[in-house]
């Protein structure tokens, strides 16, 4: 357990905040209805943070690796603002090959990146990691944050675990990364991104590499996010199509993005950077 709690509750406390605003929405005059959302905010308002959840329909699980869902997380509610690329001298992204993707293709040259091809919420910590495109350059997470100092910290994670554990032990490994990445940079704001999603193609097709497991997944980490120095951002959105999956023709494999195509993840997160963190 870390210092962020024990996360094996996180899904129920947002189906309990979903439920809740069921009950709002089913009878909206009601002041006991808002009574019953206002007090199931309030009091899970320390673990969802500013993290939204929405409703859809059933997602049943077609393997052990995730759970029966019918919520999602979407991006922490914010005053977000438009920034351009000067925003990130200060920032670094740490994850696996598609945070490589978008160190190559999606033209934010002025942070840092720590990345390799197979990384884990597992291993992200200890694992050596490229940084900044050098194929001789490896360093591991903890030293490299040991020697500068951050403003702001990006981290993507989680595809390659798809078929490993559970969602909640896979948020209670990133509560533990995000704890120790706290420890060596107690002044940085920490951006979880919700994995991106595969296309739907390629996730109607595996009972384990699909996008249920992914969102299962996501909430599963969005609660870890105080509203305060953590944050969750969903960048799905740029990329999906009408079912959620990432568009086809924007992938080539129906993992990574085309290269021409990293460009919309970076101008997403240039119109959804935090207003408070302008200098």
């Amino acid at each position: 357990t870390s210092a962020y709690g024990n996360t094996s509750d996180a899904l129920e406390k947002a189906e309990s905040f979903t439920e809740a605003n069921e009950n709002m929405e089913d009878d909206a005059d009601s002041d006991e209805a808002e009574t019953v959302i206002g007090a199931a905010y309030e009091a899970e308002s320390r673990s969802l943070g500013a993290v939204e959840y929405a409703k859809r329909d059933m997602r049943y699980a077609r393997s052990r690796y995730y759970n029966d869902s019918d919520i999602i997380a979407l991006s922490s509610k914010l005053d977000y603002v438009q920034v351009d690329n000067e925003y990130f001298t200060d920032a670094c992204f740490i994850g696996d090959s598609r945070i490589e993707g978008l160190y190559f293709y999606g033209g934010l040259k002025e942070a840092d990146y720590f990345y390799k091809p197979g990384t884990t919420v597992y291993d992200m910590m200890d694992s050596s990691l490229s940084c900044n495109g050098s194929a001789a350059s490896y360093i591991d997470v903890q030293t490299a944050l040991s020697q500068r100092r951050y403003g702001k910290i990006f981290i993507m994670v989680g595809v390659n675990e798809l078929g490993d554990k559970t969602p909640e032990e896979y948020a209670q490994a990133y509560a533990d990364n995000i704890e120790r990445i706290r420890e060596l940079q107690p002044d940085a704001s920490i951006f979880i991104m919700g994995m991106m999603h595969v296309t739907t193609e390629y996730s109607d097709a595996s009972d384990v590499f699909n996008n249920d497991n992914i969102d299962n997944r996501n909430t599963a980490a969005a609660g870890l996010a105080d509203g305060e120095m953590v944050f969750y951002l969903d960048m799905n959105e740029c990329v999906g199509d009408e079912c959620g999956g990432v568009r086809e023709e924007y992938s080539y494999d129906g993992v990574h993005l085309k290269a021409e195509y990293y460009k919309l993840w970076t101008e997403w997160m240039k119109a959804h950077d935090i207003n408070k963190l302008i200098k």
